[in-house]
């Protein structure tokens, strides 16, 4: 299970992670199941960071095609 939920969750990545654990490790892992009965949001667009850091963020967000939420940011 932990192989095929990294193998799922970090193939994307140039240098995806692959777990090393111990059999003793694995076994103390348990599986649940979360039924999700509502979601509640907030945005954090690192309003509480540096206008430098701010900037460097939507600049990187924008290289990577993230243009909305690079804008979302402009507006707060």
């Amino acid at each position: 299970m932990v192989d095929t939920l990294t193998d799922q969750n970090k193939s994307g990545y140039p240098n995806p992670w692959q777990p090393d654990y111990a059999a003793s490790m694995l076994r103390g892992i348990m599986g649940i199941e979360i039924s999700i009965i509502s979601i509640q949001c907030k945005f954090k667009l690192s309003q509480n960071c540096s206008v430098q850091d701010q900037s460097n963020v939507k600049q990187q967000l924008a290289n990577r095609k993230h243009e909305a939420l690079a804008n979302e940011m402009n507006k707060s």
